[in-house]
């Protein structure tokens, strides 16, 4: 029995939605843990810097749809990637950011532990950092004008735009942030 970690809000790679986990990494995970005869227990609802947590303390076994960092490295081991999803920027409509460059000075909401937080700490410096508990969280705030902009996947931003009707934003530019691997989903173990 393997614990593996499940987010609530980050369809449509892992969700929860109707009392039970979903989405493409959760199908993934399934079908491998049928082949190679192992049961799951997914464990649902902590943040993903909870969840780094976890996998530190090792209380938990495995985390899916995750980008391989030079600082995670240090603590996890890493499959080959099973999905590619590029990285883009959320604005405004009326108002569009279509590079990092163009955030110098600007407020940028992410995910609270996702690897944006340590690449733009690292490399862009003049972005001014707002971490957030989910990827919904963070379009909210530039929903909201508590960001300028947010940054996330691109089905992940286009899946959550069109449940939750936020007209008011749209994807407004893709970035390459960190390396070029930063777009392969994989999972991991500790």
């Amino acid at each position: 029995r393997i614990r593996v970690h499940n987010e609530r809000h980050w369809a449509p790679f892992n969700f929860f939605e109707e009392g039970k986990p979903r989405g493409f990494s959760i199908d993934y995970m399934n079908l491998l843990a049928s082949k190679v005869g192992v049961e799951i227990e997914y464990v649902t609802g902590p943040s993903w810097a909870e969840f780094l947590e976890m996998m530190q303390s090792r209380d938990l076994e495995v985390m899916l749809n995750i980008v391989k960092t030079q600082d995670r490295q240090e603590y996890l081991l890493y499959t080959p990637s099973y999905a590619s999803n590029p990285n883009t920027i959320l604005s405004k409509r009326g108002n569009p950011f279509h590079s990092l460059n163009e955030l110098e000075g600007k407020t940028v909401s992410v995910p609270k532990g996702f690897f944006y937080e340590e690449v733009l700490s690292r490399e862009y410096p003049k972005i001014d950092i707002l971490p957030l508990s989910d990827t919904l969280e963070t379009m909210k705030a530039v929903s909201f004008g508590k960001a300028d902009a947010a940054l996330g996947e691109l089905a992940v931003f286009n899946y959550l735009m069109t449940k939750h009707l936020m007209t008011e934003v749209s994807i407004t530019g893709e970035v390459t942030i960190g390396a070029v691997s930063y777009t392969h989903l994989r999972a991991h173990e500790t």
